[in-house]
């Protein structure tokens, strides 16, 4: 009688440890530092890829629930020069998803976090477009 409730209750349980480990958030300090766009996804199928970016946008988190955005464009020597636009944004989770709510003074719109890695950024946009970054390195000349 025993071994037949225990088998239900331990299958239930790894079944439990297995939802909550995929349904983890990503962990938001990953978002801060330079991100260079590899590709978007287009709705009706299309893939625009981006070999070379002149642009990159960085991400500075203020704390775990607000930042802002800056688009940079990097520079030979290392630095990079921004033209001092900004977009803030406010971090909430809804619907067991990240998202990004931008706000600027003229406009706001959010973003969903489908993924975030030490190295991957991928965003879906209110228009279902996904873009997929990577983390910008820095140009190595010899």
């Amino acid at each position: 009688m025993m071994k037949s409730i225990f088998i239900p209750i331990l299958s239930l349980l790894a079944l439990s440890l297995v939802t909550t480990a995929c349904s983890e958030q990503p962990d938001i300090k990953n978002l801060e530092g330079y991100w260079e766009i590899e590709r978007a996804d287009l709705p009706e199928g299309n893939t625009m890829e981006y070999s070379i970016s002149t642009t990159i946008d960085h991400f500075t988190l203020e704390s775990d629930s607000t930042g802002y955005k800056t688009k940079v464009m990097p520079q030979l020597d290392g630095s990079f020069i921004t033209s001092g636009d900004s977009e803030s944004f406010s971090i909430v989770e809804k619907d067991g998803k990240l998202k990004l709510i931008f706000t600027t003074p003229l406009s706001s719109h959010t973003e969903t976090v489908l993924q975030l890695k030490e190295e991957q950024l991928i965003l879906l946009n209110e228009r279902e477009m996904k873009y997929t970054y990577k983390r910008f390195k820095k140009l190595e000349l010899e």
